[in-house]
């Protein structure tokens, strides 16, 4: 399996290759050169499988065997999985034929746990096999920082460091579950900005002073810039499919999306040949990604506005580049054009003939705060099921726009633990054991930086931090 820029101009990156690269020199990220186009006899293959199964199967088509061997790879499938109950991702029938996909069963409550505990183990793999250690950076609108801290501070051969906006941008069980862990090789950082913010400064200016003072030491994220984490992710989408569809027929996915890494993993799936149509729901306070798959402009100089689905709350889809590369057939000029327009902040929309082929594979979808607060409601009084705020967003879909049989299944991205606050604001009674989980994580210290209050001053104090705390360990 070979790999390549979504904006070309660059050579053929392995699968180990990609374990190291979010950001690449071009602005590109990585994708595989070809999707494999399954028969029908190889889905019908996928049924019946238990999510241990479907994740080799799924892996093994994209990794290499001289990179890891099936069993070391299914050892750490294991090891991944043994972390969470035995049915990993449980689907819930909340209607008939409308499905939550509980995928926040890890130990941080939220999706991010399942693709992480995949990633960072083979992340290790690499360099226990190179002799190398490295550093991964890793900006979080809220969820990838604690799930990245749990799996990564058992990792020996990395530091991570992990950087979130400040203030009330996040949840306090959000805060707390990022900043109460106390380990030598885990740095957290915030600062009075938006996780966008933190993306552009990476892209633009961390990273590569960071490569360039530390050649010899790799530097690499976790966020879904990092095409392992869009891989991972892409099994639990279809161990879904196989779960609810039934000889091959069509299901409609709903993906609640802010830097649409999540999205591009089911787009993925649909490149594999899996019959699913993708809901794209977005928040209606940043609209940017909304509105380019509705075929209207997204600016780069849109700013970001707060929201009650806060892990959503994002202007800039950091995986754009590899929707558009698999929208367009892999035309790395279509990608580079569109990207280029968007990144010197020209107001930029798809053409005629590329937006047709998205919307032939994503339905966008646009919800605002009323919305989800009345969804949370609603399916409390019909169901009595509790949703956190983000898979409400994607919810609404079913009281909204569901007027079909069609099967369809919403991703539960989070636990409502995670988000009393808004389940106070839905008037819905919060079950004792939710606020005793929250009170108690309030009662953990804090191990956390205050960045600079100018964002000019970040890169040299970062840099500073490494110097003194990180780089002894390198030697």
């Amino acid at each position: 399996m070979k790999y390549q820029s979504t904006q070309g101009f660059m050579p053929y990156f392995t699968f180990e290759d990609t374990l190291y690269n979010g950001w690449l020199q071009n602005n590109g990220l990585i994708v595989p050169v070809c999707v494999p186009r399954l028969t029908n006899d190889e889905l019908l293959k996928f049924c019946n499988l238990s999510y241990k199964e479907v994740c080799l199967k799924i892996l093994t088509l994209f990794i290499d065997s001289d990179f890891i061997s099936d069993v070391e790879l299914k050892a750490i499938i294991e090891k991944a999985v043994s972390v969470f109950p035995e049915n990993v991702a449980p689907l819930k029938e909340l209607y008939p034929g409308a499905y939550i996909l509980e995928l926040f069963h890890g130990p941080t409550h939220s999706f991010k746990d399942l693709s992480l505990s995949l990633v960072g183990p083979l992340l290790n793999h690499s360099l226990e096999k190179s002799g190398k250690r490295g550093i991964v950076y890793v900006c979080t609108s809220g969820d990838t920082g604690s799930a990245a801290i749990h799996v990564m501070k058992n990792q020996p051969n990395l530091h991570t460091i992990v950087m979130f906006p400040g203030g009330n941008r996040i949840s306090k069980l959000q805060r707390q579950l990022i900043t109460s862990v106390n380990h030598k090789n885990i740095h957290t950082f915030s600062a009075d900005c938006s996780c966008d913010d933190f993306d552009f400064f990476n892209q633009k200016e961390f990273v590569p002073n960071l490569k360039k003072r530390y050649p010899n030491i790799v530097v690499t994220s976790l966020n879904s810039l990092l095409w392992s984490r869009i891989l991972a992710q892409m099994c639990h989408i279809v161990y879904a499919y196989c779960n609810t569809s039934f000889n091959l027929q069509p299901l409609r996915i709903v993906i609640p999306t802010g830097g649409a890494g999540h999205l591009t993993s089911a787009v993925l799936v649909q490149k594999l040949g899996f019959p699913i149509h993708i809901v794209a729901a977005s928040n209606d306070k940043n609209p940017n990604l909304y509105n380019f798959l509705s075929g209207q402009s997204m600016s780069k100089t849109s700013s970001v506005t707060q929201s009650f689905t806060v892990a959503m709350d994002i202007q800039f889809p950091c995986n754009l580049d590899r929707l558009l590369y698999f929208w367009s057939d892999g035309c790395t000029d279509t990608v580079k054009k569109i990207m280029d327009s968007f990144y010197s902040g020209i107001p930029t929309k798809a053409d005629q003939k590329l937006l047709e082929k998205i919307q032939d594979s994503v339905t966008p979808m646009s919800v605002n705060d009323d919305d989800v607060i009345a969804t949370i409601k609603r399916c409390f009084k019909e169901t009595q099921y509790i949703l956190d705020p983000h898979t409400a967003l994607g919810f609404s879909h079913y009281y909204r726009d569901k007027v079909d049989n069609y099967p369809t299944v919403y991703c539960g991205c989070a636990s409502p633990i995670k988000f009393v606050d808004t389940l106070y604001k839905a008037e819905i009674p919060v079950p004792k054991y939710f606020t005793e989980y929250v009170h108690n994580k309030e009662l953990n210290d804090e191990y956390c930086h205050a960045c600079p209050p100018k964002k000019e001053d970040w890169c040299n104090y970062l840099l500073d931090y490494i110097s003194n705390k990180i780089s002894e360990s390198f030697k």
